[in-house]
């Protein structure tokens, strides 16, 4: 059956790959079966990006995800791989410690330029961590200037881990009836 893992490749990227391989019984051929097999991980496939998708469903920032699949019927194997280089996507997804955000030159009173940072009264989270959609949030209240903030971290929201065992229960349920599908049109033939 199938073994799906994820890959997390530091703050920038992230994303998850899928590979299978087909056993396959003496008394009959993979004729049927692959293409079973393949239509059925394309679905999967595809509903895994949309879950990745909805994740970022609400954020301001845009979060591109690219998608592969590769069949190599000489081995019997097939892979999907949903990756995003996306920085913020990698932040959320990972977690961020405490830490203190400081303008990029050094704070004057009496200024409003770059030398003090620009920040709202509050903000509201847009995703939560065990949940993979997002919702509507981020910041809000009147803008004010302050010579550096401390930001109180958040845990990581896993977004990869949930999808990627989102998706092995689905391979586990519906590739076992893809080959039967097409072990029952071998038959007939």
């Amino acid at each position: 059956m199938p073994n799906p893992g994820y890959t997390y490749a530091g703050a920038g990227g992230a994303g998850l790959q899928v590979t299978f391989k087909a056993i396959v019984p003496k008394s009959w051929s993979l004729k049927h079966v692959i293409p079973e097999m393949i239509a059925e991980l394309d679905t999967i496939a595809f509903q895994t990006l949309m879950k990745f998708r909805e994740t970022t469903a609400t954020w301001t920032e845009v979060v591109l995800f690219s998608f592969a699949r590769r069949v190599y019927p000489g081995a019997q194997t097939a892979s999907i791989k949903i990756t995003t280089d996306n920085l913020i996507f990698g932040l959320v997804n990972g977690g961020v410690e405490a830490h203190s955000i400081e303008p990029r030159v050094p704070f004057r009173w009496g200024s409003h330029g770059p030398s003090a940072l620009a920040t709202r009264e509050g903000y509201s989270d847009k995703t939560s961590p065990g949940f993979l959609n997002s919702i509507q949030g981020g910041h809000w209240g009147a803008t004010i200037y302050k010579p550096g903030v401390w930001h109180p971290g958040y845990p990581g929201r896993n977004f990869v881990e949930r999808i990627a065992e989102w998706s092995e229960r689905q391979m586990y349920l519906k590739l076992p009836q893809a080959i039967e599908r097409g072990v029952d049109k071998g038959m007939m033939q």
